[in-house]
């Protein structure tokens, strides 16, 4: 699986450098009332996602399982404030989850990071974090 992420960022980070160098963008279709719309995927929304995918990865590597609690789905959101080489300044949950030993496991792979990539714009330094924890036990 390591071997997998690995190569599909070498892939992303590949895929930057020719959209870049060729000044292109990416394009995808979306379904919108029965009809296929083209939606535009720039190089920036490229870097975007690179950037939101590491973050995820970071905080993952970070987090220590708790026992599944009898909600369906747990969700917590939290709130990171980052200066502008990435440094968390601080972060605070949001919106929780409905358990307090998920909450508190999320806040606390969050504190153990410390830092984030450089967001590639000024506009990703307050971010609206939401951790899954179907998502989070995939590793």
């Amino acid at each position: 699986m390591a071997i997998l992420k690995n190569s599909f960022s070498a892939f992303i980070i590949f895929l930057l450098v020719i959209l870049s160098l060729y000044n292109l963008s990416l394009a995808q279709t979306t379904k919108t009332k029965g009809k296929v719309q083209p939606v535009e995927i720039t190089v920036k929304d490229a870097e975007i996602i690179s950037f939101m995918h590491t973050i995820g990865n970071l905080v993952r590597q970070q987090w220590t399982s708790v026992p599944r609690s009898e909600i369906a789905n747990l969700v917590a959101t939290v709130r990171v404030s980052l200066l502008p080489d990435g440094t968390i300044k601080n972060f605070v949950l949001e919106e929780s989850s409905g358990s307090p030993a998920y909450d508190s496991s999320v806040l606390s792979a969050v504190s153990k990071v410390k830092s984030f990539p450089k967001p590639p714009n000024p506009d990703l330094q307050v971010l609206l974090l939401k951790f899954n924890y179907n998502e989070m036990t995939k590793r």
